[in-house]
């Protein structure tokens, strides 16, 4: 842009040189067309000048954008660096706790990750010492995230290192797993960043070049590399053929047949790349163009196109020397890289050498022929006698190289003359182009594994292709092929190291190695692949064996195996099996661990491992048994129960079996099942049960009588009046104690006093329901008459679902809109038409001393005075109240919430309930032997106790006292009753 306007300016320079030189003919244009002139001119300095600060605009964008995206990415590097470092830490932590205290470790763990924590890069640095105010509000935004994941990380080190049912060092490999995919994630996120920036970059150069057809005339590439760049918009690896030229080429080197073969291949190999999830393109004759080659080739190309994957194969014949090449870039690489893969091969050898082979086979099929006691002359009449000659004459020849060779140590000088044909030249042309396919693949699995821009790196498929590629080559050759290869995925894994995600190998040389497994020739190799394998998986558990023999490395790996294990046991099996050596039996490694952690008494970890055989083998009684063996161990006696119950379900009715479920659940406390068990195992002729038999019922007999004694106990402290139609008031005896009574709350609670009751009584367990008041007032009145329906709070519909899942119905909730006089004649009913159920016993409300002793639940006044029945802390108030804060602004069924130790309901909310006593401002004066103070002598008021519903957690603590306004005779849809057992009442 910036040339093109100072090519403006010079050409209104000129025009005004043209002018002083020639006025009289200047002077003659109209005075409009130099305005229009100048217009133009202007518009067009200012459209350019906009273009150039809108794309200027646009690059800083871009450059922001990119600029943020590297920040992110060196972020997340080093918190994964951290991660690393950390995991490496708690690895040696765990490696000495064998003779150390474990927390100690972990402590001193923390220490040294904090120390690596402070040592990282600025950006991180500038992360951790922001201020709490500006990590909080970066928690909130999309940092929170990465911040939250590092965390929860750390934390889950933690959890692996306290849990000893958890194999640490499989653990640690399954994290770093996970470590190196999230890695590969990130890193592809950064590479499309980077990479759209060049591309449109770039496609900006192509549009200025279009407008210089000069330029476009002196590199003809720029068409095609625009439409290339233009349609790059995924990660598709393009590769690029530079054939051998025909000129000065030896007419014996077969240059056509080459490149159509190469061609052929290269296209197969990159459709099977593309049907298998991994884009290949090959551009076959795009650069067809003998001043196109080498050096000058990559540069051109990778100056306009190095956003693109690209892989260049230059092949080059001189004289007699073959040679084949490669540049290759991944995306946004600054440079490319250059190196010779066939450096310097003879072509003509190449030929004597399949020349040679054909005189080998012909000898082979001769020899088979001759044991099998064939005639040979068949075989020498299937090729013919001009053929038999040619191998007559090269064999003479192979044996003088081979004079030559012992003698001198050189065929110099050795007279040579064989007689290539069109078979032997068309064999080199397969064998060369069979190269090109193989080094195209290994580029296209590099790229794929560790370059691509993809969430996870991509397994090598070349193995795959390598069975067809290798056949009807000698074992000879197979063999330098398959090493050749072998030797250059060796790199993949060191680029893999390199990178820290080591813990992919052991899995990927596997699956290179597979396809191959079946081929004969190369056994020697693919056994080494495994033992490299294994050897590396042991490694990452933190187990080093060099050297090792095969079948120790496959014992060893056997013995370490988890159920995570199942995908390389299987690759690693396929292998085996195709060297003809024994399989892996991860159902057996687990159990056989299990068991070897059983003796070592590490039972949490055992139970892991038979955990493992089970889900393996639904149906492996053994594992069930054991595992039930492990748990009995771990006092997880439940569990050992369902694990015996399964191996009874399955068919193995043993005696043992018997006898250890028998002992879990003696052990639960089941003993006429333990009994049973015992019997069991005694049928079946275990004699050692019996002695187990004997003390399981020995404890029953004594656990029976014990029943029976807290029963009688129990139904001393119960007293249940049947009101007919199954309603039933059920009262809980009260034994005789001494409390502290009031508090310094309020004025009107004070003085604490000492109360003492020498004599128990019976209360009642829940307030008064709206079912016991309908039976009592449907009895005989006494002194006045009662509602037997007078509660506000009928409906069913507002019950919640779980009440009506319990059967509750409005029945249940407590009766409330009653006075106080209705409260006493309900009492007086009672009295007299239950007399006999009473024996001597006097139902009546509870004087406010009873009431406040039930609900405190104390029996010494040396026990601590606190708030509620159940101490100080409001909070815990909706487990034990209905009140303000989850009533919902109405009474619920009695008996849901949680009891005081007395065994008493609702005392704490729900609704008030009255009491005998009257009302007075304070303790001044009050009986301290808990009987009711001046029934109806002093006040109109009567006490009320408890709270309500309605109430805050202050008024339902066990000390409040409230009066009714109304006064006894007031009715209120918040109060309601419970009542005593009780004797004489002091007035």
């Amino acid at each position: 842009m910036i040339p093109l306007i100072g090519g403006i300016v010079s050409l209104v320079k000129m025009g005004a040189d043209f002018l002083s030189r020639n006025g009289t003919t200047v002077l003659a244009l109209t005075q409009n067309h130099i305005a229009n002139k100048n217009l133009e001119t202007k518009k067009l300095v200012d459209n350019q000048a906009l273009a150039i600060q809108r794309k200027g605009q646009e690059i800083t964008e871009r450059q922001i954008t990119l600029h943020e995206n590297t920040l992110s990415f060196q972020k997340y590097q080093t918190e994964a660096q951290m991660k690393r470092d950390y995991l490496q830490i708690v690895t040696n932590c765990v490696e000495r706790a064998k003779d150390r205290d474990l927390q100690w470790d972990i402590t001193q763990s923390n220490q040294n990750f904090q120390g690596i924590e402070n040592e990282k890069n600025r950006a991180l640095q500038w992360v951790i010492n922001q201020s709490n105010q500006e990590f909080q509000e970066r928690m909130k935004e999309k940092d929170w995230q990465e911040n939250r994941a590092l965390t929860e990380y750390i934390q889950s080190v933690q959890i692996a290192i306290n849990q000893k049912n958890i194999d640490f060092g499989m653990w640690k490999v399954a994290q770093d797993r996970l470590l190196a995919l999230e890695l590969k994630e990130i890193e592809g996120k950064l590479a499309w960043a980077l990479r759209e920036f060049d591309r449109e970059t770039q496609l900006q150069y192509f549009q200025e070049k279009l407008n210089s057809e000069k330029e476009m005339a002196s590199f003809p590439l720029y068409n095609s590399a625009r439409q290339i760049l233009s349609n790059a918009t995924d990660a598709t690896l393009r590769i690029v053929y530079l054939p051998v030229g025909d000129d000065k080429v030896n007419p014996r080197f077969p240059s056509d047949k080459l490149q159509l073969l190469v061609e052929t291949k290269l296209s197969e190999l990159a459709n099977f790349y593309s049907q298998n999830g991994r884009s290949v393109k090959f551009l076959g004759g795009a650069y067809n163009n003998p001043l196109f080659r080498a050096e000058s080739a990559a540069l051109s190309l990778h100056s306009v196109l190095k956003s693109v994957p690209f892989l260049i194969l230059d092949a080059v014949v001189k004289d007699d020397i073959f040679s084949l090449s490669h540049r290759f870039w991944a995306m946004s690489w600054d440079d490319f890289r250059s190196n010779p893969l066939i450096p310097t091969l003879s072509w003509h050898e190449t030929q004597i050498a399949f020349a040679q082979e054909a005189v080998l086979q012909w000898l082979r099929e001769r020899e088979e022929a001759e044991n099998n006691g064939e005639d040979v002359t068949e075989i020498d009449a299937f090729y013919g006698d001009d053929q038999i000659k040619l191998f007559q004459n090269h064999l003479a020849i192979m044996q003088r190289e081979k004079k030559a060779l012992e003698t001198r140590k050189s065929l110099d000088r050795v007279h040579r003359p064989y007689d290539i044909t069109k078979h032997d030249i068309n064999d080199s042309a397969e064998f060369l182009a069979i190269w090109h396919c193989i080094y195209a693949g290994l580029f296209a699995d590099e790229y794929f594994l560790l370059y691509a821009p993809l969430e996870k790196p991509l397994e090598p498929i070349l193995p795959s292709l390598l069975p067809n590629l290798l056949q009807g080559f000698s074992v000879e050759n197979q063999q330098i092929m398959l090493k050749t290869v072998l030797a250059y995925y060796e790199i993949f894994y060191q680029g893999l190291i390199a990178e820290n995600n080591q813990v992919l190998i052991p899995d990927l040389r596997l699956k290179v190695i597979s396809p191959l497994v079946n081929n004969g020739g190369i056994v020697e190799i693919v056994e080494s692949e495994i033992k490299k394998s294994m050897t590396e998986w042991l490694q990452l558990r933190n187990f080093n064996k060099q050297n090792a023999k095969l079948i120790a490395l496959t014992a060893l790996v056997e013995a370490r195996v988890t159920i995570a294990d199942q995908e390389y046991i299987k690759l690693l099996n396929q292998c085996l099996t195709g060297i003809n050596q024994p399989n892996l039996n991860l159902l057996n490694g687990c159990f056989n661990r299990g068991l070897h952690h059983c003796r070592t008494g590490e039972y949490a970890l055992a139970i892991e491992d038979f955990s493992q055989t089970i889900q393996l083998n639904p149906k492996f009684a053994q594992g069930y048994y054991n595992r039930g063996l492990a748990y009995g161990k771990t006092e997880q006696y439940q569990l050992a129960i369902n694990d015996y119950d399964q191996v009874l379900n399955l068919g193995f009715n043993t005696a043992e079996t018997y006898n250890n479920r028998g002992n879990s659940y003696y052990k639960l406390g089941k003993h006429q099942e333990a009994i049973n068990d015992y019997n069991q195992a005694i049928n079946l002729g275990f004699t050692q049960a019996m002695t187990n038999r004997e003390i399981a019922q020995g404890v029953l007999a004594e656990i029976n009588r014990k029943i029976e004694k807290d029963e009688k106990e129990r139904n001393a402290k119960l007293f249940n009046l049947d009101l007919g139609n199954g309603v039933i008031l059920e009262m809980i005896k009260i034994d005789a104690g001494s409390f502290m009574m009031g508090s310094n709350e309020r004025d009107d609670e004070k003085q604490i006093h000492q109360v003492t009751f020498k004599e128990p009584f019976f209360m009642g367990k829940y307030q008064v329901t709206q079912a016991q008041w309908k039976a009592v007032a449907s009895l005989a009145k006494v002194n006045r008459d009662l509602s037997p329906d007078p509660s506000n709070f009928k409906d069913n519909s507002p019950l919640e679902p779980d009440e009506k899942k319990q059967g509750k119905t409005r029945w249940d909730r407590p009766v409330e809109n009653v006075s106080w006089y209705e409260a006493r004649e309900f009492c007086d009913r009672i009295n007299k038409h239950f007399a006999t159920q009473l024996k001597g016993r006097k139902i009546d409300l509870p004087s406010e001393a009873q009431w406040e002793y039930a609900c405190k639940a104390v029996t010494s006044h040396q026990s601590p005075v606190t708030k509620y029945s159940f101490g100080d802390d409001y909070n815990k108030l909706g487990e034990y109240a209905w009140y303000d804060q989850n009533a919902d602004k109405k009474t619920h069924p009695v008996g849901l919430k949680k009891p005081n130790d007395f065994g008493l309901y609702d005392l704490h909310g729900n609704v008030w309930e009255w009491c005998l006593d009257d009302w007075h401002s304070n303790y001044s004066g009050a009986p301290n032997d808990g009987s009711a103070w001046s029934i109806e002598k002093d006040s109109q008021y009567a006490v009320l106790r408890g709270g309500a519903w309605c109430d805050n957690y202050g008024r339902c603590r066990s000390a409040f006292r409230y009066y009714y306004f109304s006064g006894r005779d007031g009715r209120n849809y918040n109060i309601g009753c419970r009542f005593v057992g009780v004797g004489a009442v002091r007035t």
